[in-house]
């Protein structure tokens, strides 16, 4: 029953779109310790990298849209653990996924368009290494972003962005790790900026009556 009053929504609006944003560009790394207690403890960096994404957005007038964003990356990230007075050094492949969901403010300027965004969600978090291995790790989540899209003829054109991506606490487990696996030791907060351009098309649901 929701999802038919949704779709009625959606066709009823005489101005409806649908947006397709793609994109790729470069994140920032993010440097973080996590502590059990003094003796106890691990110093990580999330390394810089390519993040490649898209959106996919209903655009309900001129001024506002809203919909789903998903971001991926695949780093390193070099951790050096501490514990009982020993340092042991591991390298571990990272691969990172944001699920954001979220409203976008739109200011359009003849062929173009500045626009501003909040969203809220969950970031994956998944590490290995020949040795070590973890399940995926999901936080809370949530971005604020900006920039500006430049249409060409028709329905298509560019869009670039910078993203502040933000997670907390993990909902699960902590970074099970070597000397620290049985303790729970999480990361505690990560943040990562990132600037991104790409294609968007969109799609008119339903042409304007003339």
């Amino acid at each position: 029953m929701v999802t038919l009053l949704l779709v009625m929504f959606l066709f009823l609006q005489p101005d409806a779109q649908i947006i397709f944003n793609s994109y790729a560009g470069f994140v920032s790394g993010y440097t973080f310790t996590s502590f059990r207690d003094s003796g106890a403890y691990y110093d990580a960096s999330l390394d810089q990298s390519l993040q490649y994404g898209f959106d996919v957005e209903y655009k309900i007038d001129r001024l506002f849209s809203t919909g789903i964003t998903y971001l991926s990356q695949n780093t390193t990230m070099p951790v050096q653990l501490h514990w009982n007075g020993n340092t042991q050094l591991v390298n571990l492949n990272a691969r990172v996924r944001w699920v954001l969901f979220g409203g976008t403010c739109i200011v359009p300027i003849k062929n173009s368009e500045l626009f501003f965004a909040t969203h809220l969600g969950a970031g994956f978090y998944k590490f290995s290494d020949s040795v070590v291995k973890t399940d995926l790790r999901t936080r809370f989540a949530w971005a604020v972003s900006g920039g500006s899209t430049f249409f060409t003829r028709g329905k298509v054109g560019l869009t670039f962005r910078v993203n502040g991506l933000f997670s907390t606490h993990p909902l699960n487990k902590g970074l099970p790790i070597p000397g620290l696996a049985e303790n729970l030791v999480g990361y505690s907060y990560i943040f990562q900026l990132s600037g991104l351009g790409g294609l968007v098309i969109r799609f008119n649901l339903k042409s304007k009556p003339k």
